[in-house]
């Protein structure tokens, strides 16, 4: 059975606050640049995936407007303004 799939892309992630002990599995670096570049291999993929034929639509998830306590938010913040935003931004409409 062929079963689709869509690519996600992803701010970070660190629930570490919710635990006593350090949990392995945070995403460090998660700067708006290098959520653009993220983005950016997402889009070629996906693009090269349709050329291809393995996908129908170019359907992309983006994980997540404000989950503030995993340090996994595109909202504007007091660090990068709305860069997490404009890198979307350039990337998906060229602006």
């Amino acid at each position: 059975m062929n079963v689709p799939f869509y690519p996600n892309i992803s701010v970070g992630w660190d629930n570490n606050v919710r635990f006593n002990k350090f949990i392995p599995g945070v995403v460090k670096n998660n700067t708006p640049e290098n959520f653009r570049i993220a983005c950016e291999k997402v889009k070629k993929f996906a693009d090269e995936s349709i050329e291809k034929g393995v996908m129908k639509a170019p359907f992309i998830t983006v994980n997540s407007w404000n989950e503030w306590t995993e340090t996994s938010y595109l909202q504007p913040d007091d660090l990068y303004g709305y860069g997490y935003l404009e890198a979307i931004k350039e990337v998906f409409t060229g602006e």
